[in-house]
């Protein structure tokens, strides 16, 4: 009897990634990174143009408005921020008008541009290294869901951030970037693909996971998905 999974794949080359899929991942996450830099790059115009209005860096001292952008300029990112008391964001500050700042004489407003996007150059870099996995993720999804569709299967939907089932609707035609898990009915037999769980028996985090189960037949404890239901029903 011919294996199931001879339907899709005749051979292990079939499984290589080609020239021109990988060329198109990589464009796809060009475009993203740009996307998601043009409001940086919005923010460090904006701050250029309120920086503009003191003639030397030390007046910038005085703008409690910019705090935030100056701090950023400092090298501290947001998280980093959030540990600090006031007196050390001030000094902070202050370390940045006097050893790099004022040393830039006329420039100093470019230069604190430049830290500005540096710093957060750097928070799309750490935010990026996820977002290829997020859209190839978002990519399988809607294959999934467009298979469903035309085979007229029904099928609901595990909302990321309310951890709530939905029922498929004919108008959701973006739902996968909001999408953790999908349910349905193989045969008669119940399906369960979840994302990004973390299961406490083997104490990892698992990037997609298909069981045999209904919504019902899981629970999630402060460890992560428990499996102790799911194996009753193997």
């Amino acid at each position: 009897m011919e294996r199931p999974y001879r339907q899709h794949l005749s051979e292990s080359a079939e499984l290589i990634t080609t020239y021109e899929e990988c060329r198109a991942g990589f464009l796809s996450l060009a475009l993203e990174r740009n996307r998601r830099a043009t409001p940086l790059v919005a923010e460090a115009r904006a701050l250029k143009s309120a920086v503009s209005r003191v003639s030397k860096p030390a007046g910038l001292l005085t703008m409690t408005q910019l705090q935030s952008a100056l701090l950023t300029a400092g090298g501290l990112s947001d998280k980093a921020v959030n540990h600090l008391l006031i007196e050390d964001k001030a000094k902070a500050i202050r370390e940045l008008i006097e050893m790099f700042l004022e040393p830039a004489g006329s420039a100093f407003t470019e230069e604190l541009v430049y830290r500005f996007l540096l710093t957060r150059g750097d928070t799309l870099g750490g935010s990026m290294r996820n977002v290829g996995g997020a859209l190839a993720q978002q990519k399988w999804t809607n294959a999934l869901l467009a298979s469903l569709s035309v085979l007229c299967i029904p099928y609901t939907w595990l909302h990321a951030r309310s951890r709530v089932w939905l029922e498929a609707d004919s108008e959701d035609t973006d739902i996968a970037p909001h999408l953790r898990g999908v349910h349905w009915l193989s045969n008669g037999e119940p399906r369960c693909l979840l994302y990004n769980h973390t299961v406490s028996f083997v104490r990892r985090n698992v990037d997609m996971i298909l069981l045999h189960t209904t919504p019902e037949g899981f629970g999630e404890d402060s460890k992560g998905l428990s499996l102790v239901k799911i194996f009753q029903n193997l």
